[in-house]
């Protein structure tokens, strides 16, 4: 006849498990709602007034002359493309929806 002994754990060791397994959970809960709760904030390092004083200094700043002879009408009209593509872009970066971009060379002509 065989008897079977099974190690039944101390009450004293499941509630130190327990309260391990409880604060895991709680640290987890805590970070993901500190990630979540950070991402619809502006960043940090970004000043709101700072960034309307440089715009209100550039807005008193005459825009920069193009010399636009001896070009085809073609190349007119594609100066003018990347000049609102630029300006496009700058405004989204303003805006916090870019922080980098990586193109090919070959699509900047």
């Amino acid at each position: 006849m065989r008897i079977a002994l099974r190690a039944v754990p101390e009450p004293k060791a499941m509630e130190r498990t327990l309260k391990r397994l409880v604060l895991c959970a709680s640290t987890i809960l805590w970070v993901l709602a500190f990630v979540f709760s950070t991402q619809a904030q502006e960043p940090h390092w970004r000043n709101l007034e700072l960034e309307r004083q440089i715009d209100q200094l550039f807005s008193q700043v005459p825009p920069a002359k193009k010399h636009l002879e001896n070009l085809t009408e073609a190349q007119v009209a594609e100066r003018l493309t990347q000049e609102q593509n630029y300006r496009r872009l700058n405004q989204e970066k303003k805006e916090g929806k870019w922080t980098a971009a990586l193109v090919e060379e070959s699509t900047l002509a």
